[in-house]
């Protein structure tokens, strides 16, 4: 595997790891929330309740749009670059399109990723009710 490649999944290794640490932080604190708001919610937890469905959507969009963007632009270099006259032209294809689903994940999991931490750091900061 080249440097290149390997930068490329450690990236995407590393923001996974971070997804991966931040989600049960958020999750446990939404839910102890929800579980003590009860029936009649604060004005804090409904502002809370209401961000949380609609960031979701937020990142989604953000995510799709960055790994449309990213596929297009892995599709233009490739038109762009000469791998077919290489000796080892199916190699160098195969390599070409596993580094590009690779970047397209990577900036796929970068807007989901980057809230979720966000959220973690921002919950644990506030002071329970």
């Amino acid at each position: 595997m080249s440097k290149h490649a390997q930068h490329h999944l450690d990236a995407f290794s590393r923001r996974w790891l971070d997804l991966w640490t931040a989600v049960p932080v958020v999750v446990a604190i939404r839910v102890g929330r929800m579980m003590t708001a009860g029936p009649s919610l604060s004005a804090r937890d409904h502002r809370e309740f209401t961000r949380m469905g609609s960031e979701k959507f937020d990142a989604l969009g953000e995510s799709w749009l960055a790994m449309v963007l990213q596929w297009q632009n892995e599709c233009l270099r490739l038109a762009m670059t000469p791998w077919w006259l290489a000796p080892d032209a199916l190699q160098q294809a195969g390599n070409e399109f596993g580094r590009s689903l690779a970047k397209v994940a990577h900036q796929g999991l970068e807007p989901i990723e980057r809230r979720a931490s966000a959220n973690a750091r921002r919950l644990v900061r506030l002071r329970p009710r």
